[in-house]
C-alpha cells in the first residue's frame, strides 16, 4: 500500500514539473510569435521601428531554432532597409541553409537573397550573382512575386556595374513586370529607372527617356513624391549627357517643387543645379545654389564636402586661386570630418559586435548552465522512474505471490472440503447401515419369545461381540450408534430441555429419524399407545406444533451445521 501510493506520489510529482515547464515553454513561445508578427507588419513601412521591437529581445540564442532563424532574418530585412550596414550579418547564410534544408521555400529565398546583398556590401560580386542566382531557384517554387521583383532588380544592378548592360536591360524588364504583377508600383518604377540607366550607359539615348518618362508618369499617377522627384532627376542626368541644360534645370525646378521638403533631399538638388550652372559658366548662380545647399543642410559632411569640392574647381577655372585654395582646405576638413565620422560608426560597429559577442558568450554559458541543470533534472528523473519501477515491481511481485499462494490455499481447501466431505459421507453412510443393522438386530431380538430368547442369549452377545468387537446390549449399542448418527442430538436436546425425562429423550432421537411407531414401540419396549401419548407430552414441553415435524422442529431449534447434516440424510 506505502509503495503504491509513493509511486502515485512520484508520479504526479514528476508530471506536474513537466506541465509547468511546457506552459512557460509555450508561453514564451506564444509571446515571442506575437512580437515576430507585430515586427513583419512593421517592416515595409518602419523597419526603425521593426529593429527597436526585435531589440527587446535580449537574448536570442535561447529562442528555439525556429524562432532564432526567423529573428535573424527580420533583423537583417530590418537594417537593409533602413539603410544600415549589413557586410558584417554573415549568419544569414546559416539562416539560409535551415531554411532550405527543412524545404521551406519561402524565408529561404528570403535568406538567399539577402545573402546576395551581404556578399554585394562585402565587395563580392560574383558571390553576390551566384547568391542571387540560388534565391531565384529558390522563389521559383513560391508565390512571392514581389521577391521575385526585387531578385531581378538586384540582379539587373549587378550586371549594369559589370558593363554586361543586355543582361542588366533583360533582367530590369522582368522586374518591372513582377512589381507590376505584385502592383508596388514604388519598386516598379526603381526598376524602370535601372533600365533606362542601362540604356544610358550603353548610349541608347531614346529608351532611357522612354523608360525615365514611363518611370515619371508612374509615379504621378500613383503620387509618390519620392519616386517624382527621383524620375526628375534621373531626366535631369540624361539631359545633361546630351547637353540640353535648360530642360535639365526644369526637371530639377520641377523635383524640388515635388520634394517632401526634405532639408538633405533639397540640399542634393541645390547642389545639382549649381553644378548645371557651372556648365554653363554662370558662376555666380552657381554659387549662389551652392551657398543655398550648405544652408538648407549644414550638418551633412558628405554634403558639405561635394559643395566645397565644386566650389573650388568654380574659383579654380575662374583664376581666384586663393579662394580655391581656401576652398580646398575646407574640403579637406570635411573629408577628415567624413573620416571620422565613418570611423566613430566603424567604432560604434564593433562596440556593437562586441556587445553582441559578450551577450553572445554571457547567453552561451546561461544555455550551459540551463542544459546542466536539465541533464541533472533528467538524470533525478530517470532515477525516480527507475527506483519506483523497480518499487512497483516488487510490488506487483509480491501481490502476484499473494494471489499465487491464496489460489493455492483455496485450491488445498477445496480439496480438503471434498475430501471432508467423500470421508464424512462415507462415515455417515458407515454409521446409519451400522444403525438399521442395529435396529434390524433388536427387532429381531425383541420378537423372540423369552425361552428363545434365554437359549440363544449367549448367541446374540457372541453376535454383538464379532459384530460390534463390545459386549453391549442391542439397545446401548442402538442409542450409541443413533448419537454418532445424529451428531449429539441427545445432549443437545438435554441441554435445551431439561425438563425431558430419558425416554422421551430417546423417543425424540428415535422420532427425529422418521422411524414408525410400531418401530419405536418395539426398541422402547412399549406399545404404540404410550409412544404416542408420550410425543404429546414431548410437544407440550418442547413446544412442537400438534402436527409438527420433530426433524424440522429440531433443525431450526439447533445450529446451522446440524441443519446441513439434517439435509444430507
Amino acid at each position: 500500500m506505502r509503495t503504491t501510493t509513493f509511486i502515485k506520489a512520484t508520479n504526479i510529482t514528476l508530471a506536474c514539473i513537466v506541465i509547468a515547464l511546457a506552459l512557460s515553454c509555450q508561453r514564451r513561445s506564444k509571446k515571442d510569435e506575437i512580437l515576430f508578427n507585430e515586427a513583419e507588419g512593421l517592416l515595409e513601412q518602419y523597419p526603425d521601428s521593426t529593429l527597436t521591437l526585435l531589440r527587446t529581445i535580449t537574448d536570442p540564442l535561447v529562442l528555439a531554432p525556429e524562432q532564432f532563424n526567423r529573428y535573424r532574418l527580420l533583423e537583417i530585412q530590418a537594417k537593409d532597409k533602413s539603410y544600415r550596414d549589413i557586410a558584417a550579418d554573415t549568419l544569414i547564410f546559416d539562416v539560409k541553409k535551415y531554411y532550405s534544408e527543412r524545404k521551406q521555400f519561402a524565408p529561404a529565398a528570403t535568406a538567399a537573397f539577402y545573402s546576395g546583398r551581404v556578399l554585394y556590401e562585402q565587395g563580392n560580386v560574383e558571390g553576390a550573382t551566384l547568391a542571387y542566382l540560388e534565391a531565384e531557384q529558390l522563389a521559383a517554387n513560391t508565390t512571392a512575386v514581389n521577391l521575385k521583383g526585387l531578385i531581378q532588380d538586384n540582379l539587373c544592378a549587378l550586371y549594369m556595374e559589370q558593363g554586361l548592360y543586355d543582361k542588366a536591360i533583360k533582367r530590369g524588364k522582368y522586374a518591372v513586370a513582377l512589381f507590376n504583377t505584385s502592383e508596388n508600383h514604388k519598386n516598379e518604377i526603381t526598376a524602370m529607372l535601372k533600365v533606362g540607366n542601362c540604356f544610358m550607359y550603353d548610349e541608347q539615348t531614346d529608351s532611357a527617356f522612354h523608360y525615365y518618362r514611363q518611370g515619371m508618369y508612374l509615379a504621378d499617377l500613383h503620387k509618390i513624391k519620392e519616386q517624382q522627384v527621383a524620375t526628375r532627376q534621373n531626366i535631369a542626368v540624361a539631359l545633361l549627357q546630351v547637353n540640353d541644360y535648360i530642360r535639365a534645370k526644369s526637371a530639377i525646378g520641377e523635383a524640388l517643387t515635388l520634394s517632401p521638403g526634405n532639408d538633405t533631399d533639397n540640399a542634393w538638388l541645390f547642389l545639382k543645379l549649381g553644378d548645371i550652372y557651372r556648365m554653363e559658366h554662370r558662376n555666380d548662380s552657381a554659387m549662389f545654389y551652392i551657398e543655398h545647399s550648405r544652408i538648407s543642410a549644414a550638418d551633412n559632411p558628405y554634403l558639405l564636402l561635394s559643395s566645397w569640392e565644386l566650389q573650388a574647381q568654380i574659383e579654380e577655372e575662374v583664376g581666384q586661386y586663393a579662394k580655391a585654395l581656401s576652398s580646398y582646405r575646407k574640403y579637406v576638413e570635411c573629408v577628415f570630418k567624413t573620416f571620422d565620422d565613418d570611423k566613430s560608426e566603424m567604432l560604434l560597429d564593433i562596440q556593437n559586435k562586441y556587445d553582441y559577442e559578450r551577450i553572445k558568450s554571457e547567453a552561451g554559458r546561461r544555455v550551459i548552465r540551463t542544459q546542466n541543470i536539465a541533464i541533472v533534472l533528467l538524470c533525478l528523473f530517470l532515477a525516480a522512474l527507475i527506483v519506483a519501477c523497480c518499487l512497483f515491481r516488487k510490488a506487483a511481485r509480491g501481490h502476484r505471490q499473494a494471489l499465487e499462494a491464496e489460489d493455492r490455499v483455496k485450491s488445498l481447501m477445496l480439496i480438503m472440503r471434498s475430501d471432508n466431505e467423500e470421508k464424512n459421507q462415507v462415515l455417515h453412510d458407515r454409521i446409519e447401515y451400522q444403525f438399521a443393522i442395529m435396529k434390524q438386530t433388536l427387532l429381531f431380538e425383541v420378537s423372540l419369545n423369552q425361552e428363545e430368547r434365554k437359549k440363544g442369549e449367549k448367541l446374540i452377545q457372541k453376535f454383538y461381540k464379532i459384530v460390534f468387537g463390545e459386549e453391549l446390549s442391542g439397545k446401548e449399542k442402538l442409542f450409541r450408534t443413533l448419537d454418532e448418527l445424529q451428531d449429539g442430538l441427545y445432549n443437545r436436546l438435554n441441554k435445551q430441555y431439561p425438563d425431558l425425562k430419558e425416554d422421551e429423550l430417546r423417543l425424540c432421537c428415535l422420532s427425529y429419524e422418521d422411524l414408525m411407531d410400531m418401530d419405536i414401540a418395539v426398541i422402547l419396549d412399549t406399545s404404540v399407545h404410550m409412544v404416542q401419548k408420550r410425543r404429546s407430552a414431548i410437544r407440550k414441553k418442547t413446544g412442537i406444533p400438534p402436527r409438527g415435524n420433530f426433524r424440522d422442529f429440531f433443525c431450526d431449534q439447533f445450529s446451522e451445521t446440524l441443519r446441513s447434516k439434517a439435509k444430507k440424510s
